[in-house]
Order: structure tokens, then C-alpha cells, then sequence
């Protein structure tokens, strides 16, 4: 959250430095101003998430209304061909934010999958590389460590995610209760809600834990902690 409010404050302070310099440029052509504040919404929309780019467009269209439409200094209209232009750069403003924010989502999943088939490739490799011997499933073992599961303070640590639509608020505390189902699970007839109160139980086992979260960005990410030490191998 405070990485929302560190780019809304910027996008703001960007914001009010471009109504300044069209000021000091006496700029009164709105279509020019309309055009600047558009880019700054474009802009922000392509670097931050869309609830940023919604207060920024509509931070853009005050700007526009108070420092630029007659009567200048106030956030009334008073001409009513002013009024269409107003809310055509909001509504022209907020489908670019949207639109951009999508296609910046949409990259970053395509970059997270390009990054998983590349991990995926590399193991089949070593997978092919392999020869039948009594160290066959140590060494794979290892493989996919390599590739899939980092060390943390704790342990060996394993995360997996989706951009999907997430976890329910409601629901977050219990999934990994017994014969527990969300509510987006009640409407099918097939699965228990035992899948996840097993991983629990068999990671207690083992000292080790599980917990789901959901990313700022959507989604949901599952996360899996097993206890283990370095080893040198020589």
C-alpha cells in the first residue's frame, strides 16, 4: 500500500508541476492543456495500478475545470459546450488508465510465464541428461531445487501463484480448515476441502508450515516452508 501512495504523490506533484508550467506558459487552448494532462494520466497508468491512474485522471480533470475552463479560479462551467469537453477527457482519461493498466498486467504475466517455461526447459534438459543410475533421483531432486525452490532463513522456500482473481477476503482465514470450501467452491458438486488441511498436516509433520496470500497486483500466491540446512557438496 505505501508504494501506491509513494506513486500517487509523485503522479500528483507531476500533475501540479504540468498545470504550472502550462500557467506560466499562458496556455489557455484546452485541447492543448487536455492533451498534457492526458499523457501525465497515460503515463502514470503504464508505471502504476489502475485505482492510481482513476485519482490522477480525475485529479487532472479538477485541474482542467478550475485553472483552465472559464470562469478560471472556479470549479463551475459556464459554458455548456465547456461541459462536453470535460467529461470527454475524464471518460477519454479513465478507458486509456484502464487500458493501459491492462496491457502492463497482461506483460508482466507474460514475462512471469516466458520466465516459468524457460525454468521448464532447463529441467526437461537436465531431466534428458540424466543417466540410469542409483543417484538418478538425488540428482533430479537437486534439478528442480535448482530451478523452482530458493533457500530463506527458514528453509526451503516454494511459492506459486496465479493472476486470477484471488481469495475472498472471507474465506482467506480458513482455507486450510478441514472440509472447508470458499464460496466460489459451493456451487460445484466435486472436492471435500481436504486437499490444503493435508499439505498443513503433512508440512506440521515436518516442521514446516503453509499460508496463502493474496498479491497486490491479483492473484493469489500459496507458500511453502520446509525446514532444511545447507549442504556442501563436494
Amino acid at each position: 500500500m505505501s508504494g501506491n501512495w509513494r506513486r500517487l504523490a509523485a503522479a500528483l506533484t507531476v500533475l501540479a508541476s504540468v498545470t504550472a508550467l502550462l500557467r506560466w506558459l499562458a496556455v489557455s487552448n484546452a485541447g492543448t492543456v487536455s492533451t498534457s494532462y492526458l499523457l501525465v494520466v497515460l503515463v502514470v497508468a503504464a508505471t502504476s495500478r489502475v485505482l492510481v491512474a482513476i485519482v490522477t485522471s480525475i485529479a487532472a480533470m479538477l485541474c482542467l475545470n478550475f485553472f483552465f475552463l472559464p470562469p478560471i479560479g472556479n470549479l463551475t462551467i459556464a459554458e455548456p459546450h465547456n461541459w462536453v469537453a470535460l467529461f470527454a477527457f475524464l471518460a477519454v482519461s479513465l478507458v486509456a488508465s484502464h487500458l493501459s493498466a491492462v496491457a502492463h498486467a497482461r506483460t508482466e504475466e507474460a514475462v512471469g510465464r516466458r520466465d516459468e517455461l524457460a525454468r521448464l526447459f532447463d529441467l526437461s534438459r537436465d531431466v534428458l541428461m540424466m543417466t540410469d543410475s542409483p543417484e538418478a533421483l538425488a540428482v533430479l531432486a537437486r534439478s528442480v531445487a535448482r530451478r523452482f525452490v530458493r533457500m530463506s532463513g527458514e528453509g526451503l522456500l516454494l511459492a506459486v501463484r496465479d493472476h486470477g482473481p484471488g481469495i475472498a477476503p472471507a474465506d482467506l482465514p480458513h482455507v486450510f480448515e478441514r472440509f472447508y470450501r470458499g464460496s466460489s467452491a459451493k456451487a460445484r458438486a466435486s472436492g471435500t476441502g481436504m486437499g490444503l488441511w493435508i499439505v498443513r498436516g503433512l508440512l506440521a509433520v515436518e516442521q514446516g508450515r503453509v499460508w496463502a496470500e493474496n498479491c497486490p497486483d491479483g492473484g493469489a500466491r500459496f507458500t511453502i516452508v520446509v525446514p532444511a540446512a545447507m549442504k556442501d557438496v563436494s
